[in-house]
Order: C-alpha cells, then sequence, then structure tokens
C-alpha cells in the first residue's frame, strides 16, 4: 500500500500510529485474557509469570512493528494504546482479586493498581527500549513476577 492510500485511512501519522498502538493493545489484551482464564485460581507470582510471558510472546511475534513501536513510545504523541492497556490491566487484576482476596493483601486498591500496573507496564517497556539490556527476559518475568508477589500477598501467606 502506498504511502498516499495510508492517509485516506488516517488524518496524519500520528493517527496512523495510535490505531497501531490500539491494534497493539486489543492483541496484548487477547492473550493477557487467554494466559488468565487459564490460571485465574493459581498464586500471585504465576499469574504473573503467565501473564508477562503472554504479553512478551505477543509483542515479538511481531518484532519489527510492536517491539519498535514499543522502544520508541516515549516519543509518540499520543498514549491512547497505552491508557487502553493500563485499563484492561485494571480490570484483570480485579478479577483475580475478587477471585482470591482471601489470600491477597492490597489495603488501598485503586493506589495498588495503579503502582503495580504502571510498574509493570512501564518497566517492561523500558527493558524493550535497550538494544542491549543488561537482564534477560526471564530475570525481567521473575524478578517482576518476586516484586508483585511481595506487594500483594497477605502475611504469612505464600501467595
Amino acid at each position: 500500500m502506498s504511502v498516499g492510500s495510508l492517509y485516506q485511512y488516517f488524518e496524519d501519522k500520528d493517527d496512523l500510529v495510535d490505531a497501531v498502538l490500539l491494534r497493539l493493545s486489543r492483541e496484548l489484551s487477547a492473550a493477557i485474557d487467554a494466559t488468565l482464564d487459564a490460571i485465574l485460581d493459581r498464586d500471585v507470582e504465576t499469574v504473573t509469570r503467565g501473564l508477562l510471558t503472554a504479553a512478551l510472546d505477543s509483542m515479538e511475534a511481531r518484532e519489527g512493528l510492536y517491539l519498535e513501536l514499543t522502544r520508541n513510545w516515549q516519543r509518540l504523541h499520543s498514549l491512547t494504546g497505552v491508557n487502553a492497556l493500563e485499563r484492561h490491566m485494571q480490570d484483570a487484576c480485579r478479577r483475580y482479586i475478587l477471585r482470591n482476596h482471601e489470600r491477597l493483601r492490597v489495603a488501598n486498591l485503586p493506589a495498588g493498581l495503579f503502582v503495580v500496573i504502571n510498574s509493570t507496564l512501564f518497566t517492561v517497556m523500558r527493558y524493550l527500549t535497550l538494544r542491549d539490556p543488561p537482564i534477560t527476559r526471564q530475570e525481567l518475568i521473575d524478578e517482576l513476577s518476586r516484586m508483585i508477589a511481595a506487594h500483594t500477598q497477605r502475611a504469612g501467606n505464600p501467595g
């Protein structure tokens, strides 16, 4: 498709990028939902590992497109896709919390979700922006999973 043809559908480059980011957000959301459905009753650390693995697998499946956009997210004029993904993650976390509330400690749910979700999103984005990251993908998943489990589990409860 020629560049001129693209602009029949999109007002400008930013509009095109927003559309691609929204598509990425929808695809990541679908991967997250499918994974969460399969592991909803598991402990926080296992669920986090599963969700991070599914999200990274989904992004790497279209490496040329999605990873390049993610590597340059801070230069984007709009965070529509990031905001949509954040909202979806809040909904997924609430679903998990409602199902597993007895094993969790979240004193202030809105604040806790904001910090956990955005810490994870931006840590993953930062990791993906690095051409030569100082840690492996598995180390990223392991550390974020342990951090989230430690932040949310009840005292004396392993997850």
